[in-house]
């Protein structure tokens, strides 16, 4: 955790106007392990493990974050692909 404020400290002046003080920024990561302990949650190994196991596809979305356009657009691609 030190580590991490150390860097948002380091980041402060990056994050424009109206950006909180140094040392008062959120968290960049979290314990997901707190978190998700009282949601569902689903297993799933990168690899099947016989040929029975289902397929989860991933696929990455192709726009510019915070480009809302550009998310617009990634998702109708997805979407007209039928994914």
């Amino acid at each position: 955790m030190e580590e991490e404020q150390a860097l948002a400290e380091a980041l402060a002046d990056t994050w424009g106007h109206g950006a909180p003080e140094a040392g008062e920024h959120p968290s960049l990561f979290l314990d997901l392990s707190s978190r998700l302990a009282s949601r569902p949650t689903l297993d799933m190994p990168p690899v099947p493990t016989g040929p029975a196991d289902e397929q989860l596809v991933i696929r990455g979305l192709d726009a510019t974050p915070g480009d809302a356009e550009a998310v617009s657009g990634a998702i109708d691609r997805l979407v007209r692909k039928g994914t």
